[in-house]
């Protein structure tokens, strides 16, 4: 991918990130400030995500003994 493009891409997923967040009244004061803290560079593609997949995207949830149950739940 192009390198240009690659920052594009990442650019509007923080964008698209940070406008999510706003959106979530109840979690907002906290979702705002961590993605603003990760920033455009703490965005990761899902370029990898798409391989094999026909173009559909898959995303797998991992149930980590670390992570809360009820974080877990929400995603």
């Amino acid at each position: 991918m192009h390198v240009v493009t690659y920052y594009l891409r990442l650019l509007k997923l923080y964008s698209h990130c940070l406008q999510t967040a706003y959106e979530y009244k109840e979690i907002k004061d906290h979702v705002v400030i961590i993605v603003g803290s990760l920033g455009q560079d703490g965005m990761s593609s899902d370029e990898s995500d798409h391989e094999g997949h026909c173009g559909e995207a898959m995303y797998y949830i991992l149930d980590k003994d670390w992570c809360s149950k009820q974080v877990t739940s929400w995603l």
